[in-house]
């Protein structure tokens, strides 16, 4: 860390203390970082890339199936139904726990059996029943080994404004890395990732087929960056696990001549590929505002594209179904 003339390029900031923040965040396996400040990259990581990682576990846990382990183990939460109807949560080694406590009590109330998901939530419901004089007895965590075969490939997600503020932390992190347009304001961009109240967020589901899938290797992580003096403005699109993809304009500002760079990180071995390439004609804008009947058909277009590319990478074909769980939705969907 280091106090300098250094500015901030999520915030705009030069005071304070500077540290390294990843361009790919460290649960996707990203190791490229850039400088900012401190306050920005502690306050990032405990806001929404946490919220992030959990959403994005079973793209992790169904690549484990695979043999492609995540960065950092993972928990698909509601992955597996047993022969009970009793639901599990999977981890990226395969080992399961109940995805809801488990306790019984007998005629007279007191907790006579109970599982749980982990051994500090055993302990405090045992705290309370004992305090309470209804302990009669209380098993640990409950956790088995289920094995990744026994995980359900369909995926509910959470794709709200935190994975869209990660879309845009990761943008400004490639302009950033890349200097393709000097100070760079991005004004609309910078204040929704600070959290303060914008009109229209600029970012936007898009589920359109790109010739950008070829920049990057089956089931790689990709940030494409585009600037586009004649059409007046710099974009960028964000794919994970080669699947899930924003749109997220920057602004209005370009750089003097068309350029365009991709920064792509493959899972398994977190290579990180970065190279500038040739822009196509012109990527127009994902649309803003999409029906509720283009959403579900956007889904499943997400869904095939993923089974495709595990077949490719693992030779094991699977069928997935892709949905969207309630969450903070901005205008854009």
């Amino acid at each position: 860390m280091a106090r300098s003339f250094e500015t901030c390029p999520y915030c705009g900031g030069g005071e304070g203390l500077f540290d390294d923040d990843h361009i790919f965040p460290q649960f996707l396996g990203g190791k490229k970082t850039i400088r900012a400040c401190k306050n920005c990259n502690s306050r990032f990581g405990s806001t929404f890339e946490g919220i992030v990682s959990r959403s994005l576990a079973p793209f992790s846990v169904t690549l484990s199936r695979g043999g492609i382990k995540p960065a950092r183990p993972v928990l698909f939460r509601r992955a597996y139904q047993d022969e009970h109807g009793k639901w599990w949560d999977i981890n990226s080694d395969g080992d399961g726990w109940l995805s809801v406590p488990e306790v019984r009590r007998g005629s007279d109330g007191h907790i006579t059996a109970a599982h749980f998901r982990t051994q500090k939530e055993a302990d405090a419901l045992m705290r309370r029943a004992i305090a309470l004089g209804k302990h009669k007895y209380a098993s640990g965590s409950d956790s088995k080994k289920i094995g990744l075969d026994k995980i359900r490939f369909q995926f509910r997600l959470e794709l709200g404004d935190e994975i869209k503020k990660l879309v845009v932390k990761m943008c400004i992190a490639v302009v950033e890395e890349t200097g393709l347009i000097k100070n760079a304001q991005f004004e609309v961009p910078r204040m929704f990732l600070q959290g303060s109240s914008v009109q229209n967020i600029p970012v936007y589901f898009d589920f359109r087929n790109l010739s950008i899938d070829d920049l990057r290797p089956p089931l790689a992580h990709l940030i494409y960056l585009d600037t586009n003096p004649r059409a007046k403005r710099t974009f960028g699109l964000v794919q994970f696990y080669g699947t899930v993809q924003f749109y997220c304009l920057l602004g209005r500002e370009a750089a003097t001549d068309h350029q365009a760079v991709a920064f792509s990180l493959s899972p398994g071995d977190f290579r990180e590929n970065f190279m500038e390439v040739r822009p196509p004609p012109c990527i127009t804008p994902a649309p803003k505002f999409i029906t509720p009947e283009q959403r579900d058909e956007g889904l499943k277009k997400w869904a095939n594209k993923f089974a495709d590319q595990v077949q490719v990478v693992t030779g094991k074909p699977i069928t997935s179904t892709i949905d969207l769980a309630p969450a903070n939705q901005s205008d854009s969907v």
